[in-house]
């Protein structure tokens, strides 16, 4: 398996509408708990829903290892 590692990346995403971080679920074909983090926004589908503009996959053997911490409030 090729392996790809960037070691500072910074990306710009203009119209960004949502932000979502899935749970830590185990690949059973990796045997690696995967977390996801995907970034929404502009153009809607046609439902008026945000459409994918990237998502993030996080992965470790290590389930904790993937724990998201944040403030209590909403930034």
């Amino acid at each position: 398996m090729t392996t790809v590692a960037i070691d500072i990346q910074k990306i710009t995403i203009d119209g960004t509408r949502q932000i979502v971080v899935t749970d830590a679920v185990l690949d059973t074909e990796t045997n690696q708990f995967v977390r996801a983090v995907r970034f929404l926004g502009e153009p809607y589908d046609s439902n008026g829903q945000p459409t994918l503009r990237l998502e993030v996959q996080l992965r470790s053997e290590n389930r904790s290892d993937l724990n998201v911490t944040v403030p209590s409030s909403t930034f």
